[in-house]
């Protein structure tokens, strides 16, 4: 249908842009910033999950050939604050939320490998990166905790000595009686459902590159980021400076997928602050090895899931109690679980839902929204939970679900959830049944059922469809 419209834009093919200069090579990235007199900054990262600092001595870096300065966190001063609350959590009854963010750089404690502990400017990276081995970090090493089920034990290491448990937050969201539809149930389906932890890895790591302009008084940023503008707001408030006095320029960025959106980096906050105190400018290129214990990560969770059904396949409703592996910091609040919390409904009528989030405090990096941004958590419950119905029925897996979409004639529809947004979730259109068919008839689907696999089952090939 879109393919034979006669829009300027619906359907059409457009031209990208931006090829020309990516296929010429002629497209700037950070990395490829270079300014006259530009200093390099590297990192002195920890190399423990968990630990006190008990000193630091910056004495042999600063003597280094070519080293500018070394900064600790008492050099920062009132800038090595914990960052703000990107996103604060929604007015859920009876929500429990532990805020903790990170500041520039490790004040007392690490609670991750890879927290900044210092940081260094020198002529030249190679510089930088040779001073930075020459701070000596003095540690007592504490216990670690990254395992979501034995992090909320009594007795557990804590990440937070302030906080009584490991719960960064914990949030029960309701609607109907689940209890009810239980007890009148045909089949009650149960489930342990893991869904792993991991990160992006972009073609292109983070970077930021500063230049202060005495003179004029401004701050000229450019930074891989997916969010400029909201790092300029954040860059004004930290460095006590009005937006209009910085301009942050985000250019070709290779690869985000949430890794490069915004948390306030420490990064991004460090270099800009060193660039202004130093008058000049400076460049920091995130390694590969940096990245693997400084960029966000994705969330791991752990659901513990039941789903209630009548014998013809309708769900009843759905109890779903799940564990979220936050990391050591929470500056997205709670936008990654409660979008797997609200999206477990998927596109079906479910109406009793009991569920409950426990979002986990782990020694590992921040945890915040890459692609999907927890959606597909709970899509994956739910699709899998009705996978399995069908099978336990004895109902074609198309059929379970054509039974259970919500109808066109029932939008705008109302789930009864308090999202991200701070309002209840309601979809407004759909024909889901539609959708379906017309994926089943373009792939070929009972032709392939019917035919091409019981053929090739025959042949002792196991061929299926994901």
């Amino acid at each position: 249908v879109l393919a034979r419209s006669s829009t300027r834009f619906l359907g059409a093919p457009q031209r990208r842009n931006e090829d020309p200069a990516l296929l010429t090579g002629k497209a700037q990235f950070v990395g490829d910033v270079r300014l006259e007199g530009m200093w390099h900054a590297a990192l002195v990262r920890s190399p423990y999950a968990s630990a006190r600092i008990k000193g630091i001595d910056v004495s042999a870096a600063r003597e280094r050939p070519g080293v500018v300065a070394v900064f600790t966190a008492a050099e920062l001063g009132d800038v090595c604050q914990p960052v703000p609350l990107v996103v604060p959590p929604p007015p859920i009854k009876g929500l429990v939320f532990n805020k903790r963010t990170q500041t520039p750089l490790a004040k007392g404690r690490v609670r991750h490998v890879g927290e900044p502990v210092a940081l260094v400017v020198a002529e030249s990276r190679y510089a930088a990166e040779d001073a930075a081995g020459d701070v000596t970090v003095e540690y007592d090493e504490l216990p670690v905790v990254t395992d979501l089920e034995k992090a909320i034990q009594v007795g557990s290491p804590l990440v937070y000595d302030d906080v009584s448990s490991n719960v960064a937050a914990k949030a029960i969201q309701t609607k109907g009686d689940y209890a009810s539809a239980a007890r009148s149930a045909h089949k009650i389906i149960k489930r342990r459902i893991r869904y792993e932890h991991g990160m992006a890895h972009p073609m292109e790591t983070r970077g930021v590159v500063a230049q202060w302009d005495e003179k004029a008084g401004r701050l000229t940023v450019w930074a891989a980021t997916q969010a400029p503008t909201s790092l300029r707001g954040a860059l004004a408030g930290v460095l006590g400076m009005s937006e209009g006095q910085i301009r942050v320029v985000a250019p070709f960025v290779g690869g985000g997928f949430g890794a490069k959106l915004l948390y306030y980096y420490p990064e991004e906050l460090l270099i800009p602050w060193a660039a202004r105190k130093l008058k000049g400018a400076v460049k920091w290129i995130e390694d590969r090895g940096e990245h693997f214990v400084a960029a966000a990560q994705e969330r791991g969770q752990i659901h513990d899931v039941e789903m209630a059904l009548t014998e013809d396949g309708a769900i009843l409703g759905i109890k779903d109690v799940f564990l979220h592996d936050n990391g050591a910091f929470n500056p997205y609040g709670l936008t990654v679980p409660l979008n797997s919390q609200c999206s477990v409904l998927g596109n079906y009528v479910v109406p009793n839902y009991d569920s409950t989030m426990i979002c986990v405090f782990t020694n590992k990096p921040l945890v915040g929204p890459y692609r999907g941004a927890g959606r597909q958590h709970g899509i994956f419950v739910i699709e899998r939970m009705l996978d399995i119905a069908a099978r336990e029925l004895g109902l074609d897996r198309n059929e379970i679900r054509r039974r259970n979409y919500i109808p066109p004639e029932a939008f705008p529809y109302n789930n009864e959830l308090i999202f991200q947004d701070f309002t209840q979730l309601t979809y407004d259109s759909g024909n889901y049944e539609r959708a379906l068919d017309t994926m089943l008839e373009a792939i070929g689907y009972r032709k392939f059922i019917e035919e091409e696999q019981p053929r090739l089952k025959a042949e002792g090939k196991h061929v299926g469809i994901g």
